[in-house]
């Protein structure tokens, strides 16, 4: 996502290179994953599920604000005002009324409309836990289902006229990307109650799988024709049947490969971005907004080259928010207790284990 917002010639290879998937929806469906391994131990105490979700989405909120904040201190540059007129207009014309607006997620400038939508799958995410623990799986699939159903035909958009005039709006319909997030946090649940996430591919699905993944990733380097309206198939904003064929294919085929690997054979790199995850998004955010309007100049001057430095420069100063995270969370972390807690396979009574 990092190579992919800084530009340059690497994001050809990591923008939508395995197909018509972006980082969006491994983002979207992880952060659902997650939620649920994290906050399903609380399913059976709404009371304390809904408070902790709730001082979640405003520890994301508070670094939404921060990030709104730094907007005003680079507009003082000239060479950002220009370079960031596109991707934060009107906030030049108006910057109190649009910064208000931005306050309560109406005006959301470039990269910093994901969160707004997280935090709204993150609201409603108690309610659909609590619904899978209580046996209401059918439900939940077949609601989010429908929801992403509808939202191919029917995608209502705020009215700028009303509400905000020139005011920028995610990109995303959340009524079709709910999907991607229930699809992790059913996963999610599944894996947290230790329940097998999906059955094992017998060879013939697995054929089919790379098959099919195949011919998408052959028809997204416009190698093959297939014959049909593949940009409106493959729409990103209502995530359209075709994106969505092509996220499950690549999500069974990664579950796979993943289950033929030893779970010591992670990145510990990785891992570390993973925890700290929210710093790591908003200190990238600020990044791709500070380096902007020097990116071309780091491209004329070393060229290919220059510009292969500065992305993995960037990319490696990631690093610097997870370990100051990771310091605030050693000093913030409660007494360790003497045992743990664990779900059944039905989710209901833990078991205590030393």
């Amino acid at each position: 996502m990092t190579i992919d917002h800084l530009g340059g010639w690497l994001s050809n290879y990591t923008h939508e290179s395995l197909g018509y998937v972006s980082a969006l929806e491994g983002f979207v469906f992880l952060s659902g994953f997650m939620f649920a391994s994290v906050y399903l131990k609380d399913a059976t105490r709404p009371r304390r599920l809904f408070a902790r979700v709730a001082r979640r989405a405003w520890t994301i909120y508070r670094h939404q604000l921060v990030l709104l904040l730094l907007l005003p201190l680079l507009m003082w540059s000239a060479a950002h005002r220009a370079a960031l007129a596109d991707w934060v207009q009107p906030y030049f014309t108006a910057p109190a009324t649009y910064f208000g607006l931005a306050l309560v997620l109406i005006h959301q400038p470039v990269y910093m409309d994901i969160l707004p939508m997280y935090l709204l799958f993150l609201l409603v995410s108690p309610v659909l836990l609590i619904a899978l623990q209580e046996g209401w799986t059918a439900a939940v699939l077949l609601a989010s289902g429908s929801l992403w159903l509808g939202a191919q035909y029917f995608r209502p958009i705020v009215s700028t006229v009303a509400l905000c005039a020139g005011c920028r709006h995610a990109p995303t319909t959340p009524g079709a990307w709910q999907l991607v997030w229930v699809a992790g946090l059913y996963c999610g649940y599944r894996y947290r109650t230790r329940r097998l996430v999906v059955p094992d591919a017998n060879p013939l699905v697995l054929v089919t799988c790379i098959a099919i993944g195949g011919l998408l990733f052959l028809s997204r380097h416009q190698w093959i024709a297939l014959g049909f309206d593949v940009d409106r198939a493959a729409a990103i904003g209502h995530l359209a049947w075709l994106r969505m064929l092509n996220f499950g294919v690549l999500t069974a085929l990664v579950v796979a490969l993943l289950r033929r690997l030893s779970p010591e054979s992670g990145i510990s790199w990785l891992a570390l971005l993973g925890r700290a995850s929210l710093q790591v998004f908003a200190f990238h955010v600020v990044l791709v907004y500070v380096l902007l309007p020097y990116h071309e100049q780091v491209v004329k001057v070393g060229g290919r080259t220059g510009d292969l430095a500065l992305t993995l420069a960037v990319v490696a100063s990631l690093t610097i928010p997870a370990l100051v995270y990771r310091r605030y969370a050693a000093a913030h972390r409660p007494p360790l207790l003497p045992s743990l807690e664990i779900l059944n396979p039905d989710g209901a009574v833990p078991e205590r284990v030393i």
